[in-house]
């Protein structure tokens, strides 16, 4: 399992999460910054401000809402006070950095900067009473830390920090005299007054943190330049209408499918990103991400870097935002690299099934053992093992004919959505599988499934085994969920141990003859123990070939079983 770091946060630019809803949509508008994964990301560090009674600081460039500034930003601090006090001293992390007004600060860390006042001269002071009203369902924190008489020095700044409890949201601010200066509209985080008279300041909370653009958006267009893109999208027979989902203070891009493997509502992300609203802005990690205008149901974002213009979306109740959040994940990536970056940034659920795609070339070597290693697609995987993983591989490299041992005991696998044409060798493709449902078509041209689906305990079903396979020794052994499965081509050549403990199996049609022989560098006989504690088998579960039937029958203590339990077709 991979782990994060947590002294740093590396999210996603508002930029890379447009261009990942795209992708993730099917839409064919790319990004101008040409990132094949639509945006880069950027490493920020949390910078915490504090201040002591008598004085205020400007911070050049502004600190945003939350704090984050990006790695390697130089900030300015500028210490002002007001009248009847002094400033004292900087401190950063608790140990003094200077006195002079003005303190320059590069961000590599996260850090606390704190400005030191005192009293100067009494007889200048002008003070009046401040008063938080307590919220329920939430907390506010003041900077300053109002004093316990409540009395603040005249022409102070306060910002107000307001955290809503689990399942609330900001809903609105009040003041008793005066305007905020800063935030304060509906739904902000902050509040920020200059103490001029006796006041008070409040805050409400709303249960399930709705706000004014709260529900789920179909989308209906987006704009980049002259080009216009409409919804929904139709590629390769695949249509897909993409859908942004407002809840409880957090957006999900949801995308229905129609016409692929797994049709369906699919949304982005397990978790959501978090979002708070500036008046009419979306915030992201303290940066705009779009202003967004409503008229009736329609919903109009002008997006804020400018990579992507204008996104028109209508209000819908088909899907529900319960819908949305009930829906699986699924998620393009170009490689292994990219999806490790969604891992870490908690795009996944640990509880259902994660759809995934994998739109790059993966090298062939990739695709196989070397020697004692496994191959690198299941050392890759296995790092995901807290996981479960439906894959779709949309680009094989060409001229791929053995994918033996590809995927062996990548126990979070629960499906492949396809195998490339061309491919001869199977091998222990899936062996240890013990998630495996969902088993692709097996391409014609492939002659060894040995130990193909060896202990996918979980399998029920498995695709047509295709007229060219020759050996199928240990395919299915140890599938003990499988009652039934198709045909055994007259091809096959070497079934030992082929159906062994498959305890749940009630049937089986072979159209190939008895093979009596002993291979080439084999121990065994060719079909010994084919059926070996397949305890579900009656008699005449096993059909053979029409002047077949005695031979089999001969062997059947050879094959694990009873002699009854074969009949002719």
């Amino acid at each position: 399992m991979k782990t994060s770091n947590n002294e740093k946060a590396g999210v996603f630019k508002v930029t890379a999460l447009v261009a990942a809803a795209l992708l993730f949509a099917g839409m064919a508008i790319s990004c101008s910054n040409g990132s094949d994964s639509g945006g880069t990301s950027v490493t920020k560090y949390k910078v915490t401000l504090e201040k002591d009674i008598g004085g205020n600081v400007t911070v050049n460039p502004t600190l945003p809402a939350d704090g984050m500034v990006a790695e390697n930003t130089e900030l300015t601090f500028t210490a002002e006070p007001v009248a009847g006090y002094k400033f004292v001293k900087w401190q950063r992390d608790g140990t003094d950095a200077g006195t002079e007004t003005t303190y320059k600060h590069t961000v590599t860390q996260a850090v606390q900067v704190k400005a030191v006042f005192a009293e100067d001269n009494p007889a200048l002071i002008t003070k009046y009473a401040v008063t938080l009203t307590l919220p329920v369902n939430g907390t506010v924190k003041s900077v300053p830390e109002i004093p316990s008489d409540n009395q603040v020095p005249k022409d102070t700044e306060i910002t107000f920090t307001a955290t809503p409890a689990s399942g609330y949201a900001v809903d609105k601010w009040t003041i008793s005299t005066g305007t905020f200066t800063v935030g304060g509209t509906a739904g902000s985080a902050t509040a920020t007054i200059k103490v001029t008279a006796n006041v008070t300041v409040g805050v409400t909370f709303k249960e399930g943190g709705n706000t004014s653009i709260d529900g789920v958006w179909k989308m209906i267009s987006i704009r980049k330049g002259s080009t216009i893109q409409t919804c929904p999208v139709t590629e390769d027979g695949i249509t897909t209408q993409p859908y942004l989902c407002f809840t409880a203070g957090k957006f999900y891009f949801a995308s229905e499918i129609s016409g692929s493997l797994q049709d369906g509502l699919y949304k982005d992300s397990a978790e959501g990103t978090p979002f708070t609203l500036d008046g009419a802005k979306i915030m992201i990690d303290g940066e705009e991400f779009a202003a967004f205008g409503l008229s009736g149901n329609t919903m109009t974002l002008n997006i804020a870097d400018g990579d992507f213009d204008t996104m028109v979306l209508e209000k819908t109740a088909n899907p529900t935002v319960g819908q949305v959040l009930a829906a699986s994940v699924f998620v393009q990536v170009k490689d292994f690299e990219q999806l490790l970056e969604y891992y870490l940034g908690g795009k996944f659920s640990t509880e259902k099934v994660n759809y995934i795609e994998i739109i790059g070339v993966i090298p062939a070597a990739d695709f196989i053992p070397h020697g004692p290693k496994p191959s690198n697609l299941s050392t890759s995987l296995k790092d995901y093992s807290d996981i479960k993983i439906a894959l779709k591989i949309k680009n094989y490299p060409a001229g791929l004919t053995e994918m033996y041992g590809c995927f062996e005991d990548c126990t979070n696998l629960v499906s492949l959505a396809s195998l490339p044409d061309g491919l001869d060798n199977i091998n222990g493709l899936f062996k240890g599988c013990t998630n495996l449902t969902g088993v692709p078509t097996i391409p014609a041209g492939v002659t060894n499934m040995n130990s193909c689906f060896y202990e996918c305990t979980s399998l029920t079903r498995v695709p047509d085994i295709p007229d060219s396979v020759t050996n199928m020794n240990g395919c299915f052994k140890g599938c003990t969920n499988l009652a039934t499965v198709p045909d055994i081509p007259a091809s096959v050549k070497r079934m030992a141990t082929c159906f062994e403990n498959c305890t749940s199996l009630t049937g089986v049609k072979l159209k190939c003859n008895y093979n009596p022989v002993k291979p080439p560098l084999s121990l065994d006989l060719a079909f010994k123990d084919a059926f070996k504690a397949c305890t579900a088998l009656t008699a005449g579960s096993i059909k053979v070939p029409s002047g077949q039937l005695t031979a089999y029958r001969n062997a059947a203590g050879v094959m694990g079983t009873e002699a009854e339990n074969f009949e002719e077709e």
